[in-house]
């Protein structure tokens, strides 16, 4: 019922070979984060934070798993899904996300390709249960971490790419 942690890059990877998954790039997981019109939260352009009044009362929400101190249960935000039908792309776990080329890299980051890519880094996207700040809670949320590392609050989201496997 929650979310797998204390997986480094390379469990979730080994995970994924087994299974006959991957793990998505960042501009797959960035896209399914964003849906087509490019919204800045996974749930649209309405800030992480809402109020609502019913029977006279104040009810302070929340779209997403945020500035908590644990985990959620994977059902939590249930509702709130993106344009594209994923869920929790903004809270609970950050995902372990697959590194772009260093084209790639160019055209998204604005990074040199002639700077050596560091091999043991991989980024993860999406905040985590520890953030709380809007900007720290965007769709374009990017982390880069030691790929052996292993945490608390990363997890990884498994995508089905058979073009990946069938060639």
């Amino acid at each position: 019922n929650f979310p797998v942690v204390w997986v480094s890059y390379y469990d979730a990877a080994a995970y994924c070979d087994a299974y006959r998954l991957c793990l998505p790039n960042e501009w797959e997981w960035e896209a399914a984060a964003r849906g087509s019109d490019a919204r800045p939260y996974p749930w649209g352009r309405a800030p992480l934070n809402f109020y609502s009044f019913s029977r006279g009362k104040v009810n302070r929400g929340k779209r997403a798993h945020t500035g908590e101190g644990r985990l959620a249960s994977v059902d939590a935000y249930a509702g709130i899904r993106t344009a594209f039908g994923c869920e929790q792309m903004v809270g609970n776990v950050s995902e372990w996300c697959e590194r772009l080329t260093a084209d790639e890299e160019v055209a998204l980051l604005g990074a040199s390709s002639e700077e050596p890519p560091v091999k043991r880094m991989r980024p993860v996207r999406g905040a985590c249960f520890k953030r709380f700040t809007p900007q720290r809670c965007i769709c374009a949320h990017r982390r880069v971490l030691s790929a052996g590392r292993r945490n608390d609050w990363v997890g990884f989201r498994p995508a089905m790419a058979p073009s990946r496997w069938w060639r």
